[in-house]
């Protein structure tokens, strides 16, 4: 899936980036937490940009990321493997 374009037909600054369903469904639960403190839903992206953000502050995040891509490659492995 392509983003959209604007009316001038360039792309927009949005970027589409595939997430695992889980982490999609706790990001919807997340929106709606927020939308409890707001008295209003906010975009998803909004959610989604915040908690990037938070996460860009947070020490050690590319061992986080790092442990996280190799548990994904490891599960990936485990699925070929069996029969």
């Amino acid at each position: 899936m392509t983003p959209p374009t604007s009316s001038t037909g360039r792309r927009d600054t949005m970027r589409w980036v595939p997430v695992p369903e889980d982490l999609f469904q706790a990001a919807l639960k997340l929106r709606m937490q927020v939308q409890k403190q707001l008295q209003m839903r906010p975009d998803l992206s909004v959610v989604v940009g915040a908690m990037l953000a938070r996460a860009l502050e947070t020490e050690g995040l590319a061992d986080a990321v790092t442990r996280h891509a190799v548990a994904q490659l490891q599960r990936s492995v485990d699925a070929t493997v069996e029969p």
